[in-house]
């Protein structure tokens, strides 16, 4: 026969639940246990916060709300609120600031970026300034992307001018120079080739003459 009272008395598995209670007192107090990068409740994320605040400031100043935000995060997350008010790569920042510095709700945020139209000009040639050893270069480093103050992107050589239009008058003037003289760089590089190729065929017949001058005279 089984002793029920002896298996009441061997040791049992917690629940993660039962843990943190005999632990911690509680459920509630979850930053105790709670890793930086993980969350066990979604409100408790920088973002859940930021967006609240940011709501419920529209219209109002912008010190205020950042101050309340400082107030419920980590130091380190403090940075990311002004990142509402920047603009990305591809999509305008989802806020701005009128004159009064309050926060409005930026009309143009879901509007895709349109891509600069870029001008460059014949002889233009870029490279990068290494601040740390003076010396440019036409490839930074591989870890340049973690360090990208190191690196100074710079125009070595010709231009280049932003449009808003490629039917801008002034682009497509340009645009046509710079298409005559690829044309005649090609003709002049074609020009040189043969030249040289001529220079050698020559070169060849002068020596072969040579030789059998020599091949007579013996």
């Amino acid at each position: 026969m089984v002793d029920i009272e002896k298996l009441e008395e061997l040791p049992m598995k917690m629940s993660r639940k039962d843990y943190l209670i005999a632990k911690y007192g509680d459920m509630w107090s979850l930053r105790r246990f709670d890793h930086s990068w993980y969350r066990s409740d979604k409100s408790d994320y920088y973002w859940t916060k930021l967006q609240r605040i940011l709501k419920a400031h529209i219209g109002k100043n912008v010190d205020e709300a950042y101050s309340k935000y400082c107030k419920i995060v980590e130091p380190y997350e403090k940075p990311y609120f002004f990142d509402e008010f920047r603009n990305r790569t591809y999509y305008s920042a989802d806020y701005t600031l009128d004159l009064n510095r309050c926060i409005q709700v930026n009309p143009d945020r879901w509007q895709k970026k349109k891509k600069p139209i870029v001008f460059r000009s014949f002889d233009f040639t870029y490279g990068y300034y290494d601040t740390k050893n003076k010396e440019y270069v036409r490839t930074p480093e591989r870890y340049w992307m973690y360090d990208n103050t190191r690196y100074i992107y710079c125009i070595i050589s010709g231009y280049e001018k932003t449009f808003e239009t490629k039917q801008d008058p002034e682009y497509k003037r340009l645009k046509a120079e710079k298409v005559k003289a690829q044309r005649l760089n090609k003709r002049l590089l074609k020009q040189e080739a043969k030249e040289k190729e001529y220079d050698f065929l020559t070169r060849q017949e002068r020596l072969e003459k040579e030789s059998k001058q020599k091949k007579l005279e013996i």
